[in-house]
């Protein structure tokens, strides 16, 4: 093998410098056309120069050639940082072919930095600006021979004229990017724990992948542009975004900050949101070394589950959750499975506000979550209320009585009404009162045979026959409860309908209602008396009773008496009949007294009989 010798022109090594910028900078020294020619004697092909990934067979040629330190050649190849990683892992730390550089860096110095060749680097902190990565006037990428020699090879623009976009220092997409490029140089150990810098892009990267495409959490009012996490940015301010995003969630308040961005995640309408965080549990669970992240994000999901912030289906992809929720959360299906209770109903208790359960809202519905304690205590109380209602309807076909009919027990108090225990304007009646008043006929009617109907007539007839009279149904159950008249029946189930009334007995009470309501009749207090009609008409003449006049409709006078005035006319006055039966005294001594005027007639002026006062004749007797 002949040996290699050594380049006649020799350059320093500058500390910050790329690998593959000292091998184009020492081409050019040398006044090589390409910098292939030293490609080829170092064994790397031109299109792998700008990987800046050297191993050390080829850092030691290398080193042979630029008569350099091969300690200083090798810590500028990325081989000395990637070679244990894999391909994945090394896909997130370099650029693929986009070349980055600083215009106000290469104005001082043509070279390319070591650090630019780091995806995960965004920002010069020197300069404090967003590097750039093409030329502004033809808007292509750079190359290295451009960058190097400052002018773009497809516009011979000079690249140190670029316009640079500046970053204020007081920025976190600034203070993100020193930290981690300190960190990278060796300073700043403690802003990332224990972690290193190969683990740190590894989580970052995992975090930009999980909220890729959501709005930036933390905003810098200086740029008007479009501020978004994005896993694969399109341009180095996007990925400054992204980065400082993931840091701001990680490694600042954590895990406040991180918990934060989880619920603006959760309540976003994130494409395939299932799989991403179905992707980032499994690479938290393959990670121990971000075992204190996996906790945080267990601690998330389950503080969601407790206030019932999960999706209905959770079950089908996350079994321990649902378990979880089950612990504490009842679904409506729960409730119906559970309790005789309808659909219609819980909706109607949600509306009414006395179920408040916690509303997760999908894209086409919305996902019910009823508090375990809470909600059995309202559903107890609903169907403890529930039991004691029944319709108007199912009452009125329990008792075999008509609507009207139903109106009157009601109003007549037999039978209660009461408000839903949702529907408050809907009016349902009680079913204790309902079984209390079956219980009450049940003790006052009589059982019949179809051959003692004699003298007893239907509950539905008595209406038709003595409608005129003013009998109502409620008076009617009033009577027969407190047994004033008697009521037979020829079934074993109570129904109203059917009943049959002894007739003369409701005569009977109709007389007495009537008398209670209006008054004695003039016949029915000539007969009390005693007296005839007519001499009844005298009476009232003499003004020694005064009935209430009613005139009826064909102009005829008809005269209704109180019983207490009856009473205290029967008291008061007394014929010489009735004095002779109870003083025994005899006719022809009470018209003596008459006639002596001892004793008053009171009906003298109006007819020839005698007609006393009973206090008067008690001295003679």
């Amino acid at each position: 093998m002949k040996a290699i010798q050594p380049l006649n022109n020799r350059i320093e090594l500058d500390v910050e410098e790329s690998l593959v910028s000292y091998i184009y900078r020492l081409s050019i020294a040398n006044h090589f056309e390409f910098p292939s020619v030293i490609g080829d004697v170092i064994g790397v092909r031109w299109w792998e120069l700008g990987s800046n990934n050297f191993d050390e067979r080829v850092c030691k040629i290398l080193a042979v050639l630029s008569r350099a330190d091969y300690q200083d050649i090798y810590t500028k190849s990325y081989h000395s940082i990637f070679k244990k990683l894999n391909e994945m892992e090394r896909k997130i730390w370099t650029n693929g072919s986009r070349i980055k550089y600083c215009p106000k860096c290469i104005a001082e110095k043509k070279m390319h930095k070591s650090l630019w060749g780091l995806r995960p680097v965004s920002v010069c902190i020197k300069h404090r600006n967003i590097l750039r990565h093409t030329c502004p006037k033809c808007k292509k990428n750079v190359q290295f021979g451009s960058l190097i020699k400052g002018v773009c090879k497809h516009c011979s623009f000079k690249l140190e004229h670029s316009e640079t976009e500046f970053i204020n220092q007081n920025s976190f997409f600034y203070t993100a990017q020193r930290d981690f490029q300190d960190f990278l140089l060796g300073a700043n150990k403690k802003a990332f724990g224990k972690l290193s810098k190969f683990q740190i892009v590894s989580i970052i990267d995992a975090t930009c992948r999980l909220f890729d495409g959501l709005e930036s959490l933390i905003k810098d009012e200086g740029y008007t542009k479009e501020q978004k996490i994005f896993t694969y940015p399109p341009d180095e301010f996007l990925y400054t975004v992204s980065f400082a995003n993931a840091y701001w969630m990680l490694f600042k308040n954590f895990p406040k900050n991180f918990h934060y961005a989880l619920e603006i995640f959760e309540r976003s309408d994130s494409p395939r949101k299932k799989y991403r965080k179905k992707q980032f549990i499994n690479f938290l669970s393959t990670h121990c070394e971000f075992a204190n992240v996996k906790k945080a994000y267990e601690d998330f999901k389950e503080t969601r589950v407790i206030e019932g912030q999960v999706p209905r289906n959770l079950e089908t992809f996350d079994l321990d959750s649902a378990l979880k929720r089950k612990k504490h959360y009842f679904t409506k299906r729960d409730i119906l499975k559970l309790y005789d209770i309808s659909k219609g109903e819980i909706d109607k208790l949600c509306e009414s506000d006395i179920l408040k359960p916690k509303k997760v809202f999908a894209k086409t519905h919305t996902n019910y979550f009823f508090e375990k304690k809470e909600t059995e205590i309202v559903i107890r109380r609903f169907l403890e209320k529930k039991s004691d209602l029944m319709t108007k309807t199912e009452a009125g076909e329990i008792l075999d009585v008509s609507w009207k009919g139903l109106t009157f027990l009601i109003k007549s108090g037999h039978l209660k009404q009461k408000a839903g225990p949702v529907e408050k304007q809907f009016v349902y009646i009680s079913k204790k009162s309902v079984e209390s008043f079956v219980s009450r006929m049940n003790q006052t009617v009589f059982s019949s045979k179809e051959n003692q109907q004699s003298g007893l007539i239907s509950f539905q007839a008595c209406f038709d026959k003595y409608v005129t009279s003013g009998l109502q149904i409620g008076k009617l159950l009033d009577w027969i409860i407190s047994k004033q008249i008697n009521c037979y029946s020829f079934t074993e189930d109570l129904a109203i309908n059917q009943l049959l009334i002894d007739e003369e007995e409701i005569r009977n009470q109709l007389k007495k209602r009537a008398i209670e309501e209006k008054g004695y009749t003039q016949k029915d207090v000539s007969k009390i008396l005693g007296y005839t009609e007519r001499t009844l008409h005298k009476v009232i003449g003499a003004n020694l009773i005064t009935p209430k006049v009613v005139v009826n409709k064909q102009g005829r006078k008809i005269y209704y008496f109180k019983k207490h005035q009856v009473d205290k006319f029967k008291k008061v006055y007394i014929t010489p009949g009735e004095a002779a039966k109870k003083y025994d005294v005899n006719y022809s001594f009470l018209n003596k007294l008459w006639h002596k005027k001892a004793l008053k007639n009171y009906l003298a002026e109006y007819v020839g009989k005698l007609f006393l006062r009973e206090k008067n004749l008690k001295r003679f007797c």
